[in-house]
């Protein structure tokens, strides 16, 4: 839940000290930069996160372009985060995005990681792939690589009437051969 006085009470006690309404540890003031694709969600998202660290004495500044512009930009070091929709239906775009070297081309090399992708990614048994996946995800994690704010997997709701229903591999709906039984 947001809790903003436990917030700031954990960055008091990780030296991050109010400094007249920014926080500052060591001479470092805490503000950095996100840069995200612009549409309506992202930069709704973007507002609800700069006004909640705001809140707590970080500053956030904010920037945003189309995906044709935003995109080659991550390859430049003028930012600190990004806000993206990496959404798949299948892990494997977990190795696209952070197997060394990344799709930035800058991951350095990190043997927990790549090799529970390469793992993940070879396994024939689904059980194995998906304790293979879930090593890779804590590995993630624990490098602070990512930082999962929501998901918006999809859902596809039928009756049992629907007959001819099938999934894809990526889980889009075949809409061919479809009948409803009577």
């Amino acid at each position: 839940p947001y809790d903003p006085d436990k917030a700031k009470a954990l960055l008091d006690a990780a030296g991050w000290k109010d400094d007249g309404g920014m926080r500052a540890k060591d001479g470092a003031q805490a503000k950095f930069t996100i840069r995200s694709y612009a549409d309506s969600t992202t930069e709704r998202a973007l507002a609800v996160i700069q006004a909640n660290l705001g809140d707590i004495g970080i500053q956030v500044d904010v920037g945003t372009a189309d995906w044709g512009t935003f995109y080659p930009g991550l390859l430049k070091p003028d930012w600190d985060m990004d806000l993206n929709r990496w959404t798949w239906s299948d892990p494997s775009v977990m190795s696209q995005l952070f197997r060394s070297p990344g799709h930035r081309q800058l991951l350095p090399p990190n043997p927990a990681i790549d090799d529970a992708l390469d793992a993940a990614d070879t396994a024939l048994d689904p059980a194995k792939r998906m304790q293979f996946v879930s090593n890779a995800q804590m590995a993630i994690l624990e490098d602070r690589m990512i930082l999962p704010l929501l998901t918006d997997w999809p859902m596809t709701v039928t009756r049992t009437a629907l007959q001819g229903y099938r999934l894809d591999y990526l889980g889009y709906v075949y809409a061919t051969d479809l009948k409803i039984a009577e």
